[in-house]
């Protein structure tokens, strides 16, 4: 987790890390030069937590005509799919997804048929991550405790997850979740790959 303050907005580089973060609203104030206060005996039964899901991606890398949140997983969008284990945590209050203006539309109309218990809203992404989490960041209420932030296409976050990084958050002002890589890792050098192999 890092972060940087420039010209009053805050800077939170992400291209190679975890996917998962959670931090306290006055760290964005500080940021933003926003003004909070949160009470340090606030009831967590009570308190807000909202969820923001980027998804506003390309996904040029995967080589598909449809940006990688609207592929499909057994008849259900990944962007559907991560939205539904935001929501089975009964500890997120909100949610707000940040999407391509030309999927606006259509994910409102995927939301408004699953009938979540939480407020979620759709607001129009940027051109990065970082803007479209910016952009999901101004509609968010005063009265929130902590803001998550998940990529919309890791639909495979278990809410025991998302409940323990919320614990950690509240404990620690922010948390970010890692998970231990299970895959094969190998070393190779470059001088001994062949020259069409793109690293």
């Amino acid at each position: 987790f890092r972060r940087g303050y420039r010209e009053g907005e805050i800077t939170v580089p992400h291209e190679a890390g975890p996917s998962f973060d959670v931090f306290t609203l006055p760290d964005f104030a500080s940021a933003c030069g926003l003004m909070y206060t949160l009470s340090s005996s606030a009831n967590h039964s009570m308190s807000r937590i909202t969820a923001i899901l980027p998804a506003a991606g390309m996904g040029t890398r995967m080589g598909a005509e449809t940006p990688k949140q609207f592929l499909e997983l057994e008849g259900t969008s990944i962007v559907m799919l991560s939205l539904r284990r935001i929501a089975s945590c009964e500890l997120v209050t909100d949610i707000i997804v940040a999407t391509r203006g030309d999927g606006i539309t259509k994910l409102e109309e995927l939301i408004r048929s699953e009938k979540f218990k939480q407020t979620v809203r759709v607001v129009r992404g940027g051109d990065s991550r970082q803007e479209s989490v910016a952009r999901a960041l101004e509609e968010v209420s005063e009265d929130i405790e902590l803001v998550l932030v998940h990529d919309a296409v890791r639909p495979f976050v278990t809410r025991e997850q998302i409940t323990r990084v919320i614990e950690e958050a509240r404990r620690c002002r922010a948390a970010i979740l890692g998970i231990p890589a299970m895959d094969t890792m190998k070393e190779v050098k470059r001088a001994s790959l062949p020259e069409d192999v793109a690293l």
